[in-house]
């Protein structure tokens, strides 16, 4: 009530108009004319219109508020997706409850909570204030569909908006229009920055194969880009379908996750690029293989100016939009190795290098050692045999440990492969183990290849067995155990050590400057709580963090939802205004994150907080009852967030981190 008494008294003092005083003129609820003319209004009357218009039920900012439905294509293929937007706009928004999604004919809701944007500008010198909500439904079956009127609720008052009818085809929509119908029910074409559809010369994908014809168990890589003209936006790219490889043996690679677009030129037009796929694939056979298409859906938009002050930070509805992108197939020709294959050949293709390293792990007959055999290089190591290794009978070889690491920051894939044998020989001597033998075929020299390691000799000589135990004088054989002592014994070290080797006389002259010390922080640290406000708010704010986390705990297994999210939200916004020494109370989202900001938070921990924050607003206003394992969730997320908080404020405080000039 006094934000709009302030809000109203700033009206009546500065903002000036063109029209002529009569057409300022009103009437007060008693029924007496009221009228403000060109000059300034004195601070009285201001403050008498400001009370009436505060607590008198007719608010004149309510008649201000228009609410705008829309969609992003009126029609749309039977399993497509719709965008349906609601659109307010007024000087005061909020109190603004958010809205349930529309009931609909034809179409089936895909996300219940809306996506939500706000900002503030000026229009006319005075505040305005804009508040989108979307969401998505998909077509059910051809024919006619229909969105219901929306209801959105600010603070006393409802207001509704008009239904809109979709058309459902039986085929996918490759180009959909941009026209949108608005409160009143009526079709508009497109028009303006918004209104853009996208075809196959401004997003497109492409396949880019290595080689169209490998030999079997060879590598090629296939990698998948993603152009897009200048002046096209994309974000939340994702696959739609499974991407088969049937008949090849695949190793996904690395692909940068936030991708630097790089600009090209094709056929006179300037695309950005990025990579969206990159993987490694070996044909298991012979014959011509076919890799299915890559499916993607994505959300594009225009960048453009407009003299709308919103625009700065919202897109018109009809910006962004759903599409649906699919790379060519792609066919790639296996042939097999050619004949002459060496004896050790077991189908390795590629390029390798192979070590070999013998190891002893205990002496005697009846020890054993170990055999390393280490082949790295470039091939299909998953899938890869291990040597053959038949030594003589009198050594016995366990079947060997493998143990594989891929590198797959590449453009290839590269790593090694390691074979460990335990070999155990059953009597001494010394033992010549045979070469340890590897083939491939090298398909760059197109030429077979053998690789041939000596691991050495396995001795085990008369030395390494056991020696034979003498006797003592005692009975005892050296190196045994002696009796048992019947009665108890006290032991005393005959060669105490000297006093520079003890610790206590440092730990004596240590304790004063330590005790002083001690003192000292004690005392300062008293004087800031008597004279620190802030000091103690920040160092106090983990107190009620806690009880309110552990109050939403005892909450989560009574399953009380809607407590247990006050009780998050209360730990959250508790903790981060006693961190930043803020009132929590009247915070808008705006302001908590510019001070979050101010303070060194990054963005990734303010784009969870406001997730964490719109969560705990639907599950407190919308109708459906979160399940255990979301509260579950969003418990372990509000800890996650406190913790991010918390750090990113102690390093910008900290002294150490800052630079000195």
């Amino acid at each position: 009530m006094i934000r709009r008494l302030v809000q109203r008294m700033k009206r009546i003092r500065f903002r000036r108009t063109a029209a002529p005083p009569e057409a300022r003129s009103g009437t007060a609820p008693g029924g007496k004319p009221l009228t403000r003319g060109r000059s300034p209004v004195h601070w009285r009357y201001g403050l008498v219109l400001a009370f009436l218009a505060g607590v008198w039920p007719a608010d004149s900012s309510a008649q201000d508020i228009s609410l705008a439905a829309s969609v992003n294509a009126r029609a749309i293929g039977r399993l497509e997706t719709v965008e349906y937007t609601l659109t307010l706009e007024g000087p005061d928004l909020d109190d603004v409850k958010t809205p349930l999604p529309p009931g609909a004919e034809n179409l089936e809701l895909v996300q219940q909570y809306p996506y939500t944007l706000r900002s503030v500008g000026l229009v006319d010198g005075a505040v305005q204030q804009k508040v989108v909500y979307k969401w998505s439904y998909r077509a059910i079956r051809p024919g006619t569909a229909r969105i219901a009127g929306a209801d959105v609720k600010i603070g006393g008052e409802t207001y509704r908006a008009e239904p809109i009818s979709i058309t459902v085809t039986s085929q996918l929509q490759v180009r959909r229009p941009g026209s949108t119908q608005g409160p009143g029910g009526a079709r508009s074409e497109p028009t303006g920055p918004g209104a853009y559809t996208f075809t196959e010369r401004d997003l497109f994908i492409r396949a880019i194969l290595g080689a169209e014809k490998v030999y079997v168990n060879g590598q090629v890589t296939i990698e998948y880009l993603l152009f897009f003209r200048e002046g096209i936006r994309v974000r939340q790219s994702r696959l739609v379908d499974s991407w088969d490889t049937e008949g090849f043996w695949r190793e996904d690679l690395d692909v940068d996750a936030n991708p630097i677009p790089r600009v090209v030129v094709e056929n006179g037009i300037r695309y950005q690029v990025i990579v969206l796929k990159r993987a490694a694939v070996f044909p298991t056979r012979a014959g011509d293989l076919h890799i299915d298409p890559l499916r993607i859906e994505t959300e594009a938009y225009r960048v453009h100016r407009s003299n709308d002050p919103f625009d700065l930070f919202l897109n018109t509805p009809n910006d962004v939009e759903t599409v649906r992108l699919a790379s060519p197939p792609v066919t790639i020709a296996a042939v097999r190795p050619p004949a002459g294959a060496p004896e050790a050949f077991a189908g390795a293709v590629g390029s390798f290098r192979m070590e070999t390293s013998l190891e002893r792990s205990v002496g005697g007959a009846g020890g054993s050692a170990g055999l390393t055999v280490v082949i790295a290089g470039d091939g299909n190591l998953a899938t890869l045999d291990a040597p053959s290794f038949t030594p003589a009978d009198a050594v016995e070889v366990y079947d060997p440990q493998i143990r594989l690491s891929i590198d797959r920051t590449g453009e290839r894939m590269h790593g090694a492969k390691r074979f460990t044998y335990v070999l155990v020989p059953r009597s001494n001597g010394a033992f010549d183990l045979p070469p340890v033998t590897f083939s491939y075929f090298d398909p760059v020299a197109a030429r077979y290849e053998t690789l041939v390691s000596d691991p050495g000799v396995l001795a085990v000589s008369a030395s390494d067995l056991s020696p034979v135990a003498e006797e003592t004088e005692t009975g005892f054989p050296n190196d045994d155990i002696v009796g048992l002592m019947e009665g108890p014994a006290r032991w005393i070290r005959s060669d105490p050590p000297p006093l520079y080797e003890t610790w206590w006389p440092y730990a004596a002259l240590l304790a004063p400057m330590l005790v002083f010390l001690g003192a000292v922080y004690y005392r300062r640290r008293a004087e800031r709580w008597k004279t620190d406000p802030q000091y103690v708010r920040r160092q106090t704010v983990y107190v009620p963090a806690g009880k309110h986390l552990n109050r939403a705990e005892s909450l989560l297994k009574q399953n009380a939802p809607r407590p247990f999210y006050e009780e998050v939200e209360r730990a959250v916004l508790g903790f981060i205004g006693g961190r930043l020494d803020l009132a929590e109370r009247g915070l808008t989202r705006e302001q908590l994150e510019a001070a979050l900001r101010e303070a060194g938070v990054p963005e990734g921990e303010i784009k969870t907080l406001r997730a964490l924050l719109d969560e705990c607003d639907a599950a407190r206003y919308a109708p459906g009852i979160p399940d255990p394992a979301s509260m579950s969730a969003a418990l372990q997320k509000t800890n996650a967030v406190i913790l991010e908080i918390d750090r990113a404020v102690h390093e910008r405080l900290t002294p150490s981190n800052h630079v000195r000039s």
